[in-house]
């Protein structure tokens, strides 16, 4: 009995080792997508807004639907119109989700500053990774969905998450952060006429930030890059009556 016992106990001790090593492998693989991913997004921000885009809107196709179809009954009593309402509302919710995806994930890596570019892949992982962790939790303890929850459920926190972050860097000096008000009156009076996507998205993330209303949707944009010299007329260059003939 004893030897049985030693058996089985290193049989166990076994199995552990390989579940740990498993897990293991998992999170590495995990880690290296993320970084894949992030680095698509700091290299190459157009693909992968279009990448976003794409998959949100894929996924929406499928998802909305049977979200409706759920949800007809609690809307309606009876005779809901599933033939046309189903398809044609679904459709529009996952194509103005996709272009809401692709819109903050092309706010998310524009800009030139490689400093806030930095610091926003960074802080890009270490959020994904985290809502990666929680599907896995939910998925393994209470038999959740992942894409389901992933879809509709984790995007409000995850977002929440993210504002946390930037204000916390901005906390630390080590993204500058400004007033709603020091934006707006920027906008107004010394925002370029023509300005790049870089000079325009460097005040997305200040205004994001320092208002609640607009943390849910805050797209990752710091600091602000320097303005070239093609772009420093502003509005009120704009005002001043042109001395050439």
């Amino acid at each position: 009995m004893t030897r049985e016992r030693a058996v089985r106990a290193k049989g166990a001790a076994i199995r552990v080792m390989l579940r740990i090593i498993l897990n293991a492998i998992i999170m590495l693989g995990e880690v290296a997508a993320i970084a894949a991913v992030a680095w698509v997004g700091l290299r190459h921000p157009f693909l992968f807004a279009a990448g976003t885009a794409a998959l949100s809107f894929g996924l929406g196709l499928a998802l909305e639907a049977k979200r409706l179809r759920n949800e007809l009954p609690f809307y309606f009593d009876s005779g809901a119109p599933r033939l046309l309402f189903v398809p044609v509302i679904g459709f529009l919710e996952a194509l103005f989700k996709g272009i809401l995806a692709g819109v903050a994930a092309l706010f998310t890596f524009s800009g030139t500053d490689p400093n806030r570019l930095y610091w926003v892949a960074v802080l890009f992982g270490v959020t994904v990774f985290a809502g990666s962790g929680a599907l896995r939790l939910l998925s393994l303890h209470v038999a959740a969905n992942p894409t389901r929850w992933g879809y509709f459920r984790l995007g409000p926190p995850l977002g929440l998450l993210y504002s946390a972050g930037l204000s916390l860097l901005a906390l630390f000096a080590i993204l500058p952060k400004s007033t709603l008000s020091e934006i707006g009156w920027e906008i107004i009076w010394e925002l370029p006429p023509r300005s790049a996507n870089s000079s325009r998205s460097s005040k997305w993330p200040s205004m994001t930030s320092s208002s609640p209303c607009f943390r849910p949707l805050s797209a990752a944009i710091g600091p602000k890059s320097p303005a070239s010299p093609s772009a420093s007329t502003s509005w009120r260059d704009l005002s001043r009556p042109s001395m050439q003939p």
